[in-house]
């Protein structure tokens, strides 16, 4: 960081001029109040006093010109710079105003720090698109995003894509659907409106969603094991069952693994239900009787739920064969040859 009392040439050739004619006021000043920040961030090369001053004064047009008073160029944009109020003061005498009518306020020296201007990108336009849309859905913040079909500011014209630091409006929808949709977005320099276009996106809302982790048949009473409760963003509305409105519940229909579940997939468990003695999955001991002779294989899959007396499918998992039941019990079946 330095202290900078280095003009720029605009200042310099004005200083030589008063160091010529001598420094006689060129402009009525009346009573001028400049309060110094300690701190002022820049958009461009030229530092004027409003960067980096509150100007005060009885005549408004005088406010304005003091504003527009060149006191530096900036050359190197990395590094900041330091002006003291006493060289801001010089400033305005260089430019016509009485040293006697200036009153310099506030900090005694002001940092500046050059910033880049920036361009108006697709990120942008997403961030301003999630957050009218989250507006709309009345949704929390960060449960809706929203991304661009196609890209959209390629699409402007080049004035507009190459006008610094814009503003981002994305007029909210009268509806809120999720999914695939358009949205009106404008282009604002200050007060004006420089471009208006539509933009396609789709718009995804987080769900609280329970997913099976195993398929199941229809009849098949929901456990602990059988589904996980995620939390998701999809572009399509889907029900948000709590914990109790599934475990514990009849499928209605045949599912697969990574299935969503929805309330009407769910029934409530009959007394016949109930009463279950062998699940899917289950491990099954089953028992071969001829006559006899019998033989109890341990550890085969039941592949259906049943109750005592359900004929149900069996797999071996040593040949992986399949065959025929009886339920005698729990997690008990019987083959009868």
């Amino acid at each position: 960081m330095q202290v900078c009392f280095s003009a720029s040439p605009r200042v310099v050739r004005r200083l030589a001029i008063v160091c010529f004619f001598g420094c006689t006021s060129l402009v009525f000043g009346g009573d001028i109040q400049l309060l110094l920040h300690e701190t002022a961030t820049v958009k461009r090369h030229e530092v004027r006093v409003g960067d980096i001053c509150r100007v005060r004064a009885d005549d408004q047009k005088m406010v304005k010109s003091i504003s527009q008073i060149v006191v530096l160029d900036l050359e190197d944009t990395q590094q900041p710079e330091v002006l003291d109020s006493r060289f801001v003061r010089i400033c305005t005498a260089l430019e016509g105003y009485d040293l006697e009518d200036v009153r310099m306020l506030g900090a005694s020296e002001v940092e500046i720090t050059y910033e880049s201007p920036k361009l108006v990108d697709d990120t942008d336009i997403e961030r301003a698109a999630t957050e009218a849309m989250r507006k709309a859905l009345n949704a929390a913040s960060g449960d809706v995003e929203v991304v661009l079909m196609s890209p959209f500011v390629r699409q402007l014209r080049e004035t507009t894509r190459t006008t610094p630091d814009l503003t981002v409006q994305v007029i909210k929808p009268t509806r809120a659907p999720i999914g695939r949709t358009q949205l009106q977005v404008r282009l604002w320099k200050g007060h004006d409106i420089l471009e208006s276009r539509t933009a396609t996106v789709l718009v995804s809302r987080r769900f609280d969603i329970a997913v099976t982790r195993v398929s199941m048949l229809p009849g098949h009473v929901i456990e602990e094991s059988d589904v996980s409760f995620e939390s998701r963003f999809l572009d399509m509305y889907v029900d948000s069952p709590r914990h109790d409105q599934v475990i514990g519940k009849s499928l209605r229909f045949s599912k697969q693994v990574g299935t969503i579940l929805s309330l009407r997939d769910l029934a409530a468990v009959s007394a016949k239900e109930d009463a279950i003695a062998v699940k899917q999955r289950e491990t099954v001991r089953v028992t071969a009787t001829r006559g006899k002779v019998r033989v109890t294989l341990q550890g085969c899959e039941a592949m259906q739920q049943g109750r005592v007396g359900d004929v149900i499918r069996v797999r071996n998992p040593d040949t992986k064969a399949t065959f025929s039941a009886i339920v005698t019990g729990r997690q008990k079946a019987e083959v009868r040859l």
